[in-house]
């Protein structure tokens, strides 16, 4: 299973969590009369709070892994993302010290809530939901295992040599080539020897492979800078796996 997809649903299930938590303190606050008793809707948005925040742990974790092994070449999305995990995580720090240590403050506290929330919502935005949605859309456009048009000529004659430098610089850190096991990225070995590439769900075809270098499916980087004879060199290299 892709890390990739892991974090995903475990975002899903860190916005429902926040959502509840939020939810809770809604009831508890903008309501003369509640249907559940007030010391019950505290408890649910404490404990709501303590899953939100073990999942954003998580998943900040899984983040900083990932941004540490692609390094640079991290997309605009992704780079998005991260801004705005930052600014969840000093948001939600902000509130919770007002909470515990200056009462005097809690009367921005539900401001402060709303926010986390807000930010929670975008988070995942542009993690999980462009996961679910690339990745769906992908298998929709090819269920019958037509090759997507990458658009962009591949020279022949690459040299698989030179290409497993390529890949060592630019792929070895998420993707291994000795195994099919999934590390951090689906690992690439018998790449063109299976039916279909192991991310997308596209057919392991070079114009797919292309493809999916261009404009990734999932959470990896666009690889546009591969081009030319380095894309020969590299596409050669992945048929030798």
């Amino acid at each position: 299973m892709s890390p990739f997809f892991v974090k995903s649903v475990l975002a899903l299930v860190f916005v429902a969590a926040g959502s509840a938590a939020a939810l809770a303190m809604f009831a508890l606050m903008g309501r003369s009369e509640h249907k559940t008793s007030p010391m019950t809707l505290r408890r649910l948005h404490r404990a709501m709070g303590y899953v939100f925040v073990v999942l954003l742990v998580v998943t900040t974790v899984l983040c900083v892994r990932y941004v540490a092994q692609v390094g640079d070449r991290i997309s605009v999305r992704a780079a998005l993302h991260g801004v705005l995990a930052v600014l969840l995580i000093g948001v939600l720090a902000i509130k919770i010290v007002i909470v515990r240590w200056f009462k005097g403050l809690l009367n921005v506290a539900p401001a402060l809530g709303v926010t986390v929330l807000v930010l929670a919502v975008a988070v995942a935005a542009t993690s999980a939901g462009y996961f679910f949605v690339r990745l769906g859309a992908a298998r929709g456009v090819d269920a019958a295992g037509v090759e997507t048009a990458s658009g962009v000529a591949v020279p022949a004659g690459g040299d698989a040599d030179r290409g497993r430098g390529i890949f060592e610089e630019n792929c070895s850190a998420c993707h291994a080539a000795d195994s099919d096991e999934s590390g951090f990225g689906p690992g690439l070995k018998g790449l063109f020897r299976n039916d279909k590439l192991p991310a997308s769900g596209r057919a392991a075809t070079v114009g797919n492979v292309v493809g999916q270098l261009r404009e990734p499916v999932g959470m990896m980087p666009s690889f546009s800078s591969v081009a030319g004879q380095d894309l020969a060199d590299l596409v050669e290299y992945l048929k030798t796996l």
